[in-house]
């Protein structure tokens, strides 16, 4: 710290003389060091603490970087490099659950481009992962990869797939609706049909599985004599969408 004192010298010279001052100022210093803060030493645990939290920063920026090489790769089709990547990220990390997630988009930009051979590749690693505590990514992995398979034609590996799908959750309307494409792939109507409604009951908002049901039965009306309800059943199913599509249309037009 430094302080200035204002000092009257000399008081006996008269004003004008040679030296003399009215009031001379001498700036006197005086110097006080601070005070010493005492730097609080690390204990070993937590300079441990400290240096694992900074590597993991350090491996999650890894991570990210590499997952979003991944999807540059995959949006530019070429997946080769892609799924090298990803093979390198599950060799470097046991988050099986974060990486089935990010898996799963990958395979959906795929089918988004219509690359389902690219899409099949990513939903098969995926599965692999074994994923199975998030149910909603296990779910989707296994109808989409259904799904996939039933584009290329490859209707009964695809039901394997659907089939497990539903087995995880059978109150999405998916996997049932891409069952229904499966067995009709594979020429069984009655099964497909029977498919159709149960994927429009469970969520009649989405009245993909019905119009697929109404083309069948137009296609093979030997339906109504191997289902006997079934014009009841189609004329429930189409009241259920009207009412879910009036509901949803005055929603829209409800004033805020």
């Amino acid at each position: 710290m430094c302080e200035v004192f204002a000092v009257d010298t000399d008081k006996s010279e008269s004003p004008g003389s040679p030296g003399s001052s009215e009031s001379k100022v001498v700036a006197a210093f005086s110097y006080r060091p601070p005070k010493e803060e005492k730097i609080k030493e690390k204990t070993v645990e937590e300079e441990e603490a400290d240096q694992l939290q900074d590597i993991q920063e350090k491996e999650e920026a890894f991570f990210q970087a590499l997952w979003s090489l991944a999807g540059f790769y995959c949006s530019i089709g070429r997946q080769e490099k892609s799924l090298a990547l990803i093979n390198r990220i599950l060799r470097c990390s046991d988050d099986r659950t974060t990486h089935a997630r990010m898996i799963l988009g990958l395979g959906q930009t795929s089918e988004q481009l219509k690359q389902w051979e690219a899409a099949i590749g990513y939903y098969s690693a995926g599965i692999e992962l074994n994923a199975e505590n998030d149910r909603e990514t296990w779910y989707f992995l296994h109808n989409n990869l259904g799904y996939c398979l039933n584009v290329l034609g490859k209707f009964q590996a695809g039901e394997t797939y659907l089939r497990k799908a539903i087995g995880i959750d059978d109150g999405k309307p998916n996997g049932f609706k891409n069952l229904g494409i499966s067995l009709e792939g594979q020429g069984k109507f009655m099964a497909a049909a029977m498919t159709y409604i149960q994927a429009t009951r469970a969520n009649a908002a989405d009245g993909r599985a019905f119009q697929l049901l109404t083309k069948l039965v137009e296609g093979h009306p030997e339906l109504h004599a191997l289902i006997p309800y079934l014009p009841d059943t189609i004329d429930e199913l189409r009241k259920a969408i009207e009412l879910v599509r009036g509901i949803r249309e005055k929603k829209v037009t409800a004033p805020n």
